[in-house]
């Protein structure tokens, strides 16, 4: 898409010192008679040419500076994402210690029954624990499977489903973390702020025109006032300004003539996302 908006920006500078210069020599030469060294017109024709040479290099510029700032995105999203997989990781260093000296003394007691009861629970807790992220995009897995384990970390049980692959361009693959960043940032605030029953569902599919994107958390009881304004920018249901993520995120599907529903009821916040197929692929 860069490489794209380059050249038609290169196309149409040369196309517009083309311009100029013929008009310049029709306008000024031949209308009012001007009679201009030929020496001069030989220094005009180098400037116009070094002009070319120089935008040309800025807007190269331009664009390998675009790309090493989208480079530094990535390793510091894979920094960060690092970090946090080192914290989970230490919590649970400390938390199996503690499991393996509960089964020990258990089994030291010759209470087989209770250790093997405790020893099925942990297993459960462990494969519950365990979701696989594989969306054909390295960048999107690395946000989800971030965004999945801080949900863990805070007891919230996540389902995860994906039946299409997420191969597209930069551009594509920034949105998309976009979406779906500010969508499971929306969930796990809200799951967090609930006692019991926390619990986030999300499916990525596609159907013979959409791409969809579907992310339900259950949720406390939402007024009548904040179902109609949800979408607003700038409105917000968490008092801090937190909740304009929404927001932006209608208005990245909306660029791409996608579509944004939401479902609310007494126990679920449902967010579904379509965008058309054609526009993912064009960008």
């Amino acid at each position: 898409m860069i490489r794209k908006s380059l050249n038609k920006i290169i196309a149409i500078f040369f196309m517009y010192m083309i311009f100029i210069t013929f008009m310049f020599d029709n306008s000024m030469y031949y209308q009012q008679k001007i009679i201009i060294p030929a020496d001069f017109e030989l220094f005009l024709f180098f400037t116009i040419v070094v002009i070319n040479v120089l935008v040309f290099t800025i807007i190269r510029m331009i664009y390998i500076n675009g790309k090493n700032e989208y480079q530094y995105i990535i390793n510091d999203f894979k920094l960060r994402f690092i970090e946090e997989q080192n914290n989970l990781y230490r919590k649970n260093k400390h938390e199996l210690r503690n499991k393996i000296l509960v089964l020990y003394e258990l089994i030291r007691q010759m209470k087989y029954e209770d250790a093997e009861e405790f020893l099925m629970t942990y297993i459960d807790v462990i494969n519950n624990s365990l979701i696989k992220v594989d969306t054909g995009n390295d960048i999107i897995d690395l946000l989800l499977y971030s965004k999945i384990s801080a949900a863990i970390e805070k007891n919230i049980s996540v389902n995860f489903i994906c039946t299409v692959d997420l191969k597209y361009s930069k551009k594509v693959t920034n949105d998309i973390c976009s979406v779906l960043g500010n969508l499971l940032d929306n969930a796990i605030e809200e799951c967090d702020r609930l006692k019991n029953n926390k619990r986030i569902e999300i499916m990525l599919k596609s159907d013979p025109v959409d791409y969809i994107f579907i992310v339900k958390n259950t949720c406390g009881e939402i007024s009548e006032d904040v179902k109609r304004n949800i979408l607003n920018g700038g409105f917000t249901t968490k008092g801090d300004g937190r909740g304009t993520g929404l927001s932006i995120v209608k208005d990245i599907v909306y660029s791409y003539n996608g579509d944004i529903n939401i479902k609310i009821d007494d126990k679920y916040f449902d967010v579904t996302v379509e965008i058309p197929s054609y526009k993912l692929n064009e960008k």
